[in-house]
């Protein structure tokens, strides 16, 4: 159970970091002068798929445990 709620927390921590990530993209694109709307539709198309970046940061967590474990043995 605990691991459930722990799971849930980098989730969302994860979340938040690729919306910061995201954010901090549009804004540069809207001091060059691009309408925030728009700015915002860039810095999704140039982040890439948030689902596909948030598979890959699992999968890395998912390995840092695996490597921490062997270290632990």
């Amino acid at each position: 159970m605990f691991e459930f709620f722990r799971r849930h927390r980098h989730e969302r921590q994860l979340d938040a970091e690729i919306r910061f990530h995201i954010d901090r993209m549009a804004q540069d694109y809207v001091s060059r002068g691009i309408a925030p709307e728009e700015a915002h539709r860039r810095a999704r198309i140039e982040f890439g798929g948030a689902e596909q970046i948030k598979e890959e940061c699992r999968d890395v967590r998912s390995m840092r445990w695996l490597r921490d474990a062997v270290g632990d043995l």
